[in-house]
């Protein structure tokens, strides 16, 4: 897989605050897809440790993994993430090798719920894939759906590979990979800048680093209202509760910074909904 930087087209507008942007903003039809769930510690998603987990004890949890599909009027299907793919509907680690793998990527998938049985004949509509960030289950989707324009992350983004211990070969048809870089970018408080992706302003990636150094989280607009996918920035009740993220972040206390951001942008503008990767699903 080759990297470039992502040369950013946009149609000339400037606006001077993010109410402004967002009365310009290109309405889409928006659709979160649950692709599956995944197995983890509390730890590996949660910071046990902050006082406002008090009680909390380290289980085992299930979690959701979503991705979205994002409808344009004009310029077709785009993908945020793409999910656990079909491997997960017969082997529990789909198809990560290495001996650590039934440690980071057990999971499970029932049938019809993956990202291109969903789709259906729309998945030869899709014209780029918008990822996240490029752990397994945010981009194991990709092996199952045909090759597209597109395929853009953050940068410094590369998927695991660890020769014997851990990997994954889900963007083996990826040949190009766009990488966004927010070093130059102006933005308005909170975050240090957008990038437009369409040159239209109907899809717009936030920088929201931690997770891993280059996550991304991306702004839509549809009939609904505003929406934020944030990634594996937090879950819900880490939002809610000002619980950080666990060990599973490589940068925990950016990580942190970051979901403060997002609810110091979603308090402020309460017409955004957030979009989590990961939900809790209860027993």
């Amino acid at each position: 897989m080759k990297y470039k930087v992502f040369e950013e087209k946009t149609d000339g507008s400037s606006y001077k605050s993010w109410d402004e942007l967002f009365e310009n903003m290109v309405n889409t039809e928006i659709e979160v897809v649950d692709t599956g769930r995944v197995r983890v510690k509390k730890s590996q998603v949660m910071n046990l440790k902050s006082e406002n987990a008090a009680g909390e004890r380290d289980e085992i949890l299930y979690l959701t993994v979503n991705a979205v599909i994002v409808r344009h009027s004009e310029r077709g299907v785009y993908l945020l993430d793409t999910g656990m793919d079909k491997s997960y509907q017969t082997n529990q680690t789909g198809l990560v090798k290495g001996l650590l793998k039934k440690l980071f990527a057990i999971g499970a998938q029932d049938r019809g719920q993956s990202l291109v049985e969903k789709l259906g004949e729309e998945s030869h509509k899709v014209r780029g894939i918008f990822y996240t960030h490029l752990h397994f289950d945010h981009i194991a989707g990709t092996m199952d759906l045909a090759e597209t324009e597109r395929y853009i992350s953050g940068y410094g983004e590369k998927p695991d590979k660890y020769p014997l211990l851990y990997s994954n070969n889900y963007l083996a048809k990826v040949e190009l990979m766009e990488q966004l870089s927010f070093t130059y970018k102006e933005g308005f408080s909170p975050f240090a800048g957008y990038i437009d992706l369409l040159g239209d302003h109907s899809i717009l990636a936030i920088s929201t680093p931690g997770h891993t150094s280059g996550s991304v989280s991306y702004l839509t607009k549809s009939s609904n209202g505003l929406h934020l996918l944030v990634g594996d920035l937090c879950l819900e009740t880490g939002m809610e509760r000002n619980i950080g993220p666990g060990s599973y972040s490589r940068k925990r206390k950016l990580a942190e910074e970051s979901m403060h951001k997002v609810k110091e942008f979603v308090k402020k503008y309460s017409e955004v909904q957030v979009i989590y990767s990961h939900s809790i699903i209860k027993k």
